[in-house]
């Protein structure tokens, strides 16, 4: 295959738009996935890049994979919620990391019967489940999703009843198909009922030390169903019964495309570059010959039009095309109108303003990223940065007075991705999101301060005077 450029050569056009705008997202979130070896065991790992051009991505594994280069297997992402399956093959083999090509297709695995709801923290839904009245364990927590087919339980406590000390509940400690004759939930938003019924335990997942459990009902009264179904019906929407189109892709793509292809690429750019300068001069001196041209004949039909015409007198220039001329155009209509209109800063204001470092996150070609890099650099700051958001998690610099991040994902991506920036400083810093999904109410303001971002705003927002003293109270500098 390889003497006849068959295989690879064929992956070099690129893969599916979808399936890679699916695993960059999954990538860029950190979304958890499982690699299925030929055995059909269910591997836990993430993705740690992914090379397009030679149609592979690296896999991080955090268990021991036991296949052959070559073995068929399959990788699921969850992704917006979605369990999604795509057939690959396994190209190499290393202790924690595996090396698969990218799967040609994604499709939806897992349709529920009935559909749940995300149950918020804050809403204070406690699950209690008991093997027994006297013998057995108690496990006491909040619901993370409910349905009316099941409850995910987020573990606080759990004790043995008989000898009320605590214990940790793992894999080991409960199995899957353990019964609970007694399962009782409490606090459901919009619904006055405690619901009481039995329960089978289905999995049992451990995230960053938190345990989850996923517990099926059993013995369900209709009156329970009912109340569960109107909370459920109010909270989401029906389920895709196909995996939906993905056409949009980060501009700055998270791609490892290693040593060699980078000096290759690099080589290809700068043909372009040189190609792109020879072009450019050819029409620069295209121009200037047109130019010299057209002045000498000016003067001769001017005199021409002069001896013809002597009496008649001089044309007078329109005055909408002038105007049309010197309107300026969208882009800086835009950034010119958000320009804040401020005071005249102080010898100190100034002094501190040079000393720190502004950090705008976001796509090259947003506006908004675009319009604030003017605004601080018109103010004096010393050092504006623009970067992307891959940029920004794999290395963010260090000591900067303000960072801000225009992101279009939706809220929990936003906060998600703060998180993992304000993790890797070594002393954090300030942080504003700018971002229209951002969900009116107080949770969403405990959210962001939480994951350390310390103002929301809305793309649609100016940044006015009041808005550029409250970021300058934020970076040390007063008015």
């Amino acid at each position: 295959m390889g003497l006849f450029s068959l295989g690879k050569d064929s992956k070099k056009d690129g893969g599916d738009p979808t399936v890679m705008a699916y695993l960059e997202d999954a990538m860029r979130i950190k979304a958890p996935a499982m690699l299925i070896d030929p055995h059909k065991n269910e591997l836990p790992c993430n993705i740690a890049s992914i090379r397009e051009e030679d149609g592979t991505m690296n896999l991080q594994l955090h268990a021991n994979l036991l296949a052959e280069k070559g073995a068929k297997v399959g990788i699921v992402i969850i992704v917006d919620n979605m369990r999604i399956y795509g057939s690959s093959k396994l190209q190499e083999v290393k202790p924690g990391h595996a090396m698969v090509d990218i799967p040609s297709s994604f499709e939806l695995t897992e349709r529920r019967k009935k559909q749940r709801a995300k149950v918020n923290p804050r809403e204070g839904t406690t699950v209690t489940l008991l093997s027994g009245l006297f013998d057995g364990i108690g496990i006491t927590g909040l619901a993370d999703n409910l349905s009316e087919g099941g409850v995910r339980v987020k573990v606080e406590n759990a004790i043995e009843i008989k000898t009320e000390k605590k214990i940790n509940i793992t894999g080991r400690t409960v199995h899957t198909g353990q019964i609970f004759p007694i399962v009782k939930i409490s606090k459901i938003p919009r619904c006055l009922v405690t619901i009481e019924c039995g329960g089978r335990l289905i999995y049992t997942d451990v995230q960053s030390g938190v345990t989850y459990l996923g517990v099926a009902f059993e013995e369900f009264k209709s009156e329970y169903a009912k109340a569960i179904e109107g909370f459920v019906a109010g909270r989401c929407t029906p389920p895709p019964n196909s995996l939906p189109p993905r056409s949009r892709r980060a501009k700055e793509e998270f791609i490892d495309t290693g040593h060699s292809s980078d000096s290759s690429a690099g080589k290809d750019k700068d043909k372009d570059k040189e190609e792109g300068a020879d072009k450019d001069k050819d029409s620069k001196d295209h121009k200037e010959k047109e130019s010299k041209d057209h002045k000498e004949k000016e003067p001769k039909e001017s005199k021409s039009k002069s001896d013809d015409h002597s009496d008649a007198p001089p044309p007078v220039a329109p005055s909408a095309p002038a105007a049309a001329d010197t309107a300026p155009a969208p882009d800086q209509a835009t950034s010119e109108a958000s320009m804040p209109t401020r005071p005249v800063p102080s010898p100190l204001q100034k002094l501190k303003r040079k000393t720190k470092t502004i950090v705008l996150g976001g796509t090259d070609d947003d506006l908004t990223v675009i319009g604030l890099e003017k605004v601080f650099l018109s103010e004096g700051y010393g050092k504006v940065l623009r970067l992307g958001i891959g940029e920004l998690i794999a290395a963010p610099p260090q000591g900067a007075g303000l960072i801000l991040l225009a992101l279009d994902t939706d809220f929990e991506s936003c906060i998600k991705l703060a998180k993992a920036i304000q993790s890797q400083l070594s002393d954090p810093a300030p942080m504003v999101l700018i971002s229209e999904t951002i969900p009116p109410g107080v949770g969403a303001t405990l959210d962001a301060k939480a994951a350390g971002i310390q103002m929301l705003l809305p793309k649609a927002a100016k940044l006015d005077d009041a808005v550029f003293t409250k970021l300058e109270e934020m970076m040390g500098i007063k008015v």
